[in-house]
């Protein structure tokens, strides 16, 4: 499970209770005010995460979706092999960048 806290800014004169059914389709909102929303997105993977971000993304009326901080569950990380969050930094760390590869779908 993948959980990830956005700030989501509006585009002048957008009313944020009009925009609101359209982004809680995709993320909870936590608070707003102003031109800005604190948003979280709950998804299953990173593909999920990614897929949420773009639909925010496309929403009429919003000017910009920052992710804050991004959230896996370690369960997901033991799946891959590693035996600790420190074991698999220190692999990337020690890893050239040239050798570092995404393995999820950007254009989702």
């Amino acid at each position: 499970m993948n959980l990830s806290s956005l700030v989501i800014t509006l585009q002048p004169n957008t009313d944020i209770a009009s925009i609101s059914e359209q982004i809680s389709k995709y993320a909870s909102i936590e608070v707003s005010e102003g031109d800005k929303i604190v948003a979280v997105v709950e998804s299953d993977d990173t593909d999920g995460q990614i897929k949420a971000y773009r639909a925010l993304e496309r929403i009429d009326g919003i000017a910009n979706v920052a992710m804050i901080y991004s959230y896996e569950d370690p369960a997901d990380v033991d799946a891959l092999g590693a035996r600790s969050m420190d074991e698999i930094m220190d692999k990337l760390e020690k890893t050239p960048t040239e050798k570092i590869k995404y393995s999820g779908h950007v254009n989702v």
